[in-house]
């Protein structure tokens, strides 16, 4: 299952890490839905009933079935069906996931589907569970390879044929590479009249052997321009087509986090900070890159800090065992050292927007 995402981008950055090509070669941004970019709050630990950028068709908001145009909405996650009677509050928890082996037959999603209501959910990456023998749970966060770029920016890696290199292309966006999930979307109409309400759910599939020693589901995951746009353009391509899309990707990387993150409360960057495993507490480079960000620079340490004294020489002594580590995938600890450059890049983010209230909203 998704349950719980991050999504960190400042409403005016979300447009430009969405920049596509279209089938022209020109490069293109989609535009915020009326008002929507006021509708959504950035933070590291996203629950069901919240916002967040969703992008779709710009044929469901007046646009021509068959155009290429996208258009970012802030939906509500968690589906309330266009037919449902009664008050919506709390039924999006029901509908926050749709399995892919039911969404064609049950009446939550079969409608929307056959309507063309796809969506693609965007996020810096999800959350995920691993339950131990001990059945204690020790979160993940999962999420897209960043590749290093110019000056230790993180940029997403085009597709061949699709944007050609970043470093030809002044256009690009060199910012993190935002998550794409596959998701269905519908607009409930409230009885008595007003403003209609927009929601979705995340398809999921079966894991891939890379994170199900983790958790037995995934989001179903479309890696790479050509598959959002085919799972966009429902005009273009059938449903019978596009559902094709929906299986598992070997295409994400991992690290584990504090369970700092179990409270959906807790918002700060704290929630995506590496940890090492059987580490209550962050350590203390981790501690260091929530201060960064939260003050938009790294904490001062003093010479006593950077200079420890020396130990007394001991007799040696056989070690003794630690705890399990727990199964390792692809590109495990790469990914904490880039998700440091991450955070490091979230602190020179936030320090730029200190400057400009208007680009910032409130976790």
């Amino acid at each position: 299952m998704c349950g719980r995402t991050a999504c960190t981008l400042a409403p005016d950055d979300v447009p430009r890490a969405c920049g596509f090509r279209d089938r022209g070669g020109k490069r293109r941004q989609p535009r915020w839905k009326d008002g929507d970019g006021s509708k959504y709050f950035p933070s590291h630990n996203v629950s069901p009933q919240s916002r967040t950028p969703v992008l779709v068709c710009s044929s469901h908001f007046g646009g021509e079935a068959q155009t290429e145009d996208r258009t970012l909405a802030a939906m509500q996650w968690g589906l309330v069906p266009s037919w449902f009677k009664g008050d919506p509050k709390g039924f999006g928890y029901k509908t926050n996931n749709a399995r892919s082996e039911g969404m064609m037959t049950k009446g939550f999603f079969k409608g929307p589907l056959q309507k063309g209501q796809r969506c693609v959910v965007l996020a810096d990456g999800y959350f995920e569970w691993q339950t131990g023998k001990d059945g204690k749970k020790q979160p993940y966060f999962i999420y897209f390879p960043q590749n290093k770029g110019e000056g230790g920016d993180l940029q997403d890696k085009p597709e061949k044929g699709e944007g050609g290199d970043l470093e030809e292309d002044p256009g690009a966006w060199r910012g993190r590479r935002l998550l794409t999930m596959a998701g269905i979307f519908d607009r409930w109409a409230p009885p008595e009249g007003g403003e209609p309400l927009y929601t979705y759910t995340v398809i999921t599939v079966e894991a891939t052997p890379a994170t199900a020693w983790i958790h037995h589901r995934m989001p179903a995951v479309l890696n790479g321009e050509a598959a959002v746009r085919d799972w966009l353009e429902h005009g273009r391509v059938p449903l019978n087509k596009a559902v094709e899309l929906i299986r598992p990707q070997e295409c994400l990387t991992f690290h584990p986090v504090s369970t700092v993150v179990n409270n959906s409360r807790n918002k700060s960057a704290e929630c995506v900070a590496p940890v090492v495993i059987g580490q209550e507490k962050p350590t203390a480079s981790s501690k260091m890159m929530s201060a960064w960000l939260k003050k938009g620079k790294p904490a001062k340490q003093d010479k006593a800090e950077k200079t420890p004294p020396p130990t007394p020489k001991q007799e040696p002594s056989t070690p003794k065992p630690g705890p399990p580590t727990p199964k390792p995938g692809p590109h495990l600890s790469p990914s904490a050292g880039l998700m440091s450059s991450w955070l490091k890049r979230g602190a020179k983010e936030e320090e730029r927007d200190d400057k400009n209230p208007s680009k910032k909203r409130k976790t």
